[in-house]
C-alpha cells in the first residue's frame, strides 16, 4: 500500500509541477492577465482576487502533500 500511495502522489506532484511550468498554462495565464488589467478596468479587483485564490489553492495543495507524508514517515 505504501509503494503504490508514494506512485499516487509523485503522479499528482508531477502533474500539479507540469501545470504550474509548461509553456502553454504560462502562456494562457499571461494572456488573461494582460487581458484583465489592460482591457478590463472594472474587472482588475476581481483578477487579482483570482490569481490571489490560484496561488492560494496551490500552496494549500503543497502543504498538505508534505503534512501527510510528513505523518506518514513517522
Amino acid at each position: 500500500m505504501g509503494f503504490l500511495e508514494l506512485l499516487v502522489f509523485l503522479f499528482n506532484f508531477g502533474y500539479v509541477l507540469y501545470l504550474v511550468y509548461s509553456h502553454r498554462f504560462y502562456e494562457y495565464f499571461t494572456r488573461l492577465n494582460e487581458y484583465f488589467t489592460r482591457h478590463c478596468l472594472y474587472c482588475r479587483s476581481y483578477w487579482s482576487r483570482i490569481k490571489g485564490y490560484i496561488y492560494k489553492q496551490i500552496q494549500i495543495y503543497i502543504s498538505f502533500l508534505v503534512d501527510y507524508y510528513n505523518k506518514k514517515k513517522k
